[in-house]
C-alpha cells in the first residue's frame, strides 16, 4: 500500500470539491464508463441497493428515475445537505461507511466508488468492510473502487506534487489489486471479479483538456 500526502485532509477535500459543484447529473448517457458500468450488471428489478459514499448523487439518481430500489449515504455533510435540498424524494443520509445505520442483511447490492482509500486508519478500513458484509445479503454483491498501486497513478501523483498540492496531510491509499483482494477475502467476501478500471482520462489531469 502507498500512501499519498497533500495539502489538505481526504474529508476537507470532498467537502470542498462538493461545495463547488452545484449538482451532478440526473443520469448516465454512457453506459461504459465508470462507475455505472460496474453497477449496471447487479442492478435488477426488486433489488434494494445502497450506494455508500454517493455525493451528489448521480448514481442514486440514475437508478432511482429509473424505477429501482436505491439508497445513498455519504460522510460529506455538504453533500448530503445539497443532495437533499435538491431531491427531497432520495432517501439519503449522513453516514460513514464504518458506522452505517442500516439492519444487517438490508441490501442486495452495496456500492462503495472510491470510499474506502481516503480513510486513512487501516484498522477503519477493515471496519467499513465489515459494516458493509453486516448490512449486505449473504447473496448480495459488493461492488467497490479504490485507487490502484500501479504506475499511471504514479505517474498522475508526481504530476499533481509538481503542481504544488503535495503536502503532509493524508489524501489517499492505493492498493495492489493482492493488496486489496486479501483485504475483501479476509472480511469474508468472495471475490468474483477484479478490473483495472478509468475514472477519468489521464489527460484531465491537465487543465486544457479538463
Amino acid at each position: 500500500m502507498r500512501k499519498v500526502l497533500r495539502n489538505k485532509f481526504a474529508k476537507d477535500y470532498w467537502n470542498d470539491r462538493w461545495d463547488a459543484f452545484e449538482a451532478d447529473s440526473d443520469s448516465f448517457t454512457n453506459m461504459s464508463i465508470y462507475p455505472v458500468k460496474y453497477a449496471n450488471p447487479v442492478i435488477k428489478q426488486g433489488l434494494k441497493t445502497l450506494d455508500a459514499g454517493c455525493g451528489l448523487g448521480r448514481l442514486v439518481k440514475h437508478y432511482h428515475f429509473k424505477g429501482q430500489q436505491i439508497d445513498g449515504c455519504d460522510y460529506s455533510k455538504v453533500a448530503v445537505d445539497k443532495l437533499n435540498a435538491s431531491h427531497p424524494e432520495l432517501n439519503i443520509v449522513e453516514a460513514d461507511i464504518t458506522a452505517l445505520p442500516y439492519n444487517d442483511e438490508s441490501y442486495d447490492n452495496i456500492f462503495a466508488f472510491g470510499v474506502l482509500h481516503s480513510i486513512e486508519s487501516i484498522d477503519n478500513i477493515k471496519k467499513g468492510l465489515k459494516e458493509v458484509y453486516r448490512c449486505l445479503k449473504r447473496d448480495g454483491h459488493f461492488v467497490v473502487s479504490v485507487r490502484a498501486d500501479n504506475l499511471e497513478s504514479k505517474l498522475i501523483d508526481s504530476i499533481t506534487e509538481k503542481r504544488g498540492k503535495s503536502g503532509n496531510m493524508f489524501h489517499k491509499w492505493c492498493f495492489t489489486k493482492a493488496e486489496f483482494q486479501a483485504f475483501l477475502e479476509n472480511t469474508g467476501f468472495a471475490v468474483e471479479s477484479i478490473e483495472t478500471a478509468s475514472n477519468v482520462p489521464f489527460l484531465h489531469k491537465y487543465r486544457i483538456f479538463q
